[in-house]
């Protein structure tokens, strides 16, 4: 668990107790945004750089005209540089090599500061060569899973975009076959924006939609087919990302527009949906890694 108070400073990663609820067990040394539960210890990092067997981290450096891109072995200490260019996004890490989406920036705007897109989703083998160009879409690729990529766009259909002048949000779930590089789209929400929070066990996304109005969370079983787990007014306690896949639950942390923005934490599961199991008013809590 990440722990931040009302002014957003990081006081104390650690472990909260389920059931129950209400006290954090701080974790000497904790610095990190996630918990690796394979080898015991925080990472500052996201869980898209985290292999599956937790032993390995994949990150960049950079700027906006370049990068580099590290593998990290979490054991030994061991860094690497596996490529450079770009500038690039680690998507995810997987046994044979690291799935990156390529960012092209633009100049600086006084509204909206350096605004950028993407430019296709690559692939780095780890026994070295260049990075192979998977896909030449502008799509936002943001997860890999058992042989897909997910990803969110913008359907151009949409008669009531949501967003202005700085741009339209994503309103639609797209899903890419690494073999024969078909993509399909999976879930289509016009007037709303739309987000991937995480895969659960099974590698089903939980997707967020938002209109400024009502919030929903959505577990996406196959394309056009999806379970409604959530559904609110913007302004309630709602879940949100991060989120943690953890056997067969799904751990997800919250959001208000308001302090103390993240205060509460949800459980899923197949059998039982979705329930609140821990909130705060005096602190900010994000989940960080599985149930130990």
């Amino acid at each position: 668990m990440q722990q931040f108070d009302l002014a957003g400073n990081n006081t104390a990663d650690g472990f909260i107790h389920i059931p129950g609820g209400k006290t954090i067990e701080p974790a000497p040394g904790a610095s990190g945004r996630i918990y690796d539960a394979a080898i015991g210890r925080w990472i500052n990092g996201d869980w898209g750089g985290l292999s599956p067997d937790g032993l390995s981290y994949a990150f960049t450096d950079g700027d906006t005209n370049q990068s580099r891109v590290h593998i990290t072995d979490l054991r030994s200490g061991t860094d690497r540089v596996v490529t450079t260019g770009g500038p690039w996004a680690v998507v995810g890490l997987q046994p044979d090599g690291v799935y990156l989406r390529k960012i092209v920036y633009g100049p600086d705007t006084a509204a909206f500061g350096r605004l950028s897109t993407s430019a296709g989703l690559w692939f780095q083998a780890l026994r070295g060569g260049a990075p192979e160009q998977l896909t030449s879409d502008s799509r936002s690729w943001l997860f890999i899973h058992a042989g897909f990529a997910w990803g969110i766009e913008l359907n151009k259909a949409d008669p009531r975009p949501l967003g202005g002048d700085g741009g339209y949000s994503p309103n639609q779930v797209m899903r890419l076959d690494l073999v024969d590089r078909s993509s399909e789209p999976w879930l289509y929400r016009p007037g709303m924006g739309v987000d991937i929070l995480g895969l659960d066990g099974t590698g089903a996304p939980f997707v967020v939609a938002q209109n400024g109005a009502h919030v929903e969370l959505w577990r996406l079983y196959s394309a056009n087919v999806a379970e409604a787990v959530w559904r609110g007014n913007w302004g309630d306690v709602a879940p949100a990302g991060p989120m943690v896949a953890d056997g067969d639950s799904v751990w997800l942390s919250s959001f208000i527009p308001a302090p103390p923005y993240n205060p509460a934490i949800y459980r899923w599961t197949g059998f039982s949906g979705i329930h609140l199991v821990a909130q705060f008013s005096d602190r900010r809590v994000m989940v960080a890694g599985p149930c130990m």
